[in-house]
């Protein structure tokens, strides 16, 4: 549900949560979910704080080279891009910021 939410243009956890609600009957069925209610912003917010983003990113280069007719073996070029999520930056103790973010090369 975050990967679709995300890609639906939101911007937040809250963001998330709404596009949750619409669509979580469909979504648990088509994904084979087992969820009684939409996850809320709170959800979301656990859920990104337990994520392997080295594992994670690794599926979706996966599958974006299966995507690629061919695979990747004859591709000359490397296209970098930055994600953050609104709404994810905490003040940190060192007076900084930590968000949720993510680098795909």
């Amino acid at each position: 549900m975050a990967v679709l939410g995300i890609l639906s243009r939101c911007q937040s956890l809250r963001d998330l949560e709404r596009f949750a609600i619409p669509y979580h009957s469909v979504l648990t069925v088509a994904l084979g979910l087992e969820l009684r209610r939409p996850p809320s912003d709170s959800a979301f917010r656990s859920f990104f704080q337990q994520v392997d983003v080295a594992a994670l990113c690794g599926a979706i280069r996966d599958w974006t080279i299966a995507q690629i007719p061919g695979g990747a073996a004859d591709l000359d070029q490397l296209i970098c891009d930055g994600k953050t999520l609104r709404g994810s930056i905490e003040p940190t103790a060192g007076g900084g910021s930590a968000f949720i973010a993510q680098v795909t090369l």
